[in-house]
């Protein structure tokens, strides 16, 4: 026994069934994009390399259109230096092919290990990448410690760069790329980081740095002196007994000094970056020191970047000084951002010889980009608290 259909019911099964029978030739037809690993090296080294004052990157270019995500960075590579690895980082940048656009990584120098070179993986969040961009590695190398990085030389033109993101970019010694790879998904799992222009990146700093502050303070009112506008135009080292130094106000009758930031890089590969200190002092108004604080030279790299420097919690009033000291020498010290022709300078270059603080007056107008942190009542950091 047949069942008798309605016209109209048919008709609309006969365009479903037509439906679906097209969109699933329509997905058969479309590949979906598979994850890639980008390279240009051969799988073979013909030299290494380790880059004091440099880093290392190469250029890469997505394989097509969409979206895709770095999730994965390869290094052919070995550290070098002591058995046991740096208690410190280096750094990954991921970058837009001009180096303007940044995403930072920190990893622990123990992802390398001490030996012969092979590859070492490095997963990490995924981040959103443009049609072309750099894989940079930054090890802040010095000759008893680093990483030796794999240099491919059968190469038909090279792709790499000796760069620090922001602060230096050459190009390669010789016709030959860093053994370095990246790896793509078209797909994250999670919200990818993005790439950072330098007013994004310093939001961002400001914000980290403003609830790191709110913990700390506990409800004292604080404020940041300084004299900078926040874009070095050129940076210096000074050397011997000079330091660069700043004056400052206090604005009320009695505030405590708690932190100190400067804009800055170090430099040079011949010494233990933590064993290396610089000192920051303090000053009252008749260049008196009231406190000095020393701080390792790990606290910097050798990209510049503002550097947060904690005090013990000093008294000033009214005028007082700020003047770092990094003790630099023609092979190791601390480059210092300044701004150029400032009308009226706050800056000056001091003499720190222990019996005396005198000062002269700097060659040019300068701002020395280096601020204060102030404030209502004394303000004690963890490792300086009392039980």
């Amino acid at each position: 026994m047949f069942r008798k259909w309605s016209p109209i019911l048919l008709v609309a099964m006969i365009n479903v069934a037509g439906s679906d029978a097209f969109a699933g030739d329509t997905a058969s037809q479309a590949k979906p994009r598979a994850p890639v690993l980008l390279k240009y090296d051969d799988d073979s080294m013909e030299s290494k390399l380790s880059t004091t004052g440099g880093g290392h990157a190469v250029l890469f270019k997505c394989p097509s259109e969409g979206d895709w995500y770095l999730d994965q960075v390869q290094l052919f590579g070995a550290r070098y230096g002591s058995d046991k690895a740096p208690n410190e980082n280096f750094y990954i940048y991921i970058t837009d092919p001009k180096m303007e656009k940044v995403h930072k990584i920190a990893k622990p120098y123990s992802t390398f290990i001490k030996g012969n070179e092979k590859w070492t993986s490095i997963k990490i969040t995924p981040v959103k990448v443009p049609e072309e961009f750099y894989v940079c590695f930054v090890f802040n190398a010095t000759q008893s410690k680093g990483v030796y990085v794999g240099m491919d030389e059968n190469v038909d033109e090279s792709h790499s760069k000796e760069a620090v993101p922001g602060d230096h970019i050459n190009d390669m010694p010789k016709k030959a790329d860093w053994m370095i790879r990246a790896h793509l998904t078209p797909i994250a799992i999670g919200k990818p980081m993005q790439l950072l222009g330098k007013n994004e990146q310093e939001k961002e700093r400001e914000s980290t740095v403003a609830d790191r502050d709110a913990k700390l303070l506990k409800g004292a009112k604080s404020i940041v002196l300084k004299h900078d506008n926040g874009k070095m135009d050129k940076f210096q080292s000074l050397g011997g007994s000079a330091a660069q130094t700043v004056a400052f106000e206090a604005p009320a009758a009695q505030q405590y000094v708690y932190g100190i930031t400067f804009y800055g890089s170090q430099y040079g590969g011949q010494h233990d970056f933590d064993a290396v200190n610089g000192d920051i002092y303090i000053l009252d108004g008749d260049m008196n020191v009231i406190s000095r604080t020393s701080f390792p030279y790990s606290l910097l790299t050798q990209q510049k970047a503002w550097i947060e420097v904690p005090t013990l919690p000093t008294k000033v009033t009214g005028k007082f000084y700020v003047a770092l000291h990094a003790h630099s020498e023609q092979f190791k010290g601390i480059y210092v951002g300044y701004n150029e022709n400032a009308e009226n300078s706050r800056s000056s270059v001091s003499d720190v010889s222990p019996k005396h603080f005198e000062t002269t007056p700097s060659e040019k107008k300068v701002e020395w980009m280096i601020r204060a942190k102030l404030a209502d009542k004394p303000v004690y950091y963890e490792a300086n608290k009392t039980p």
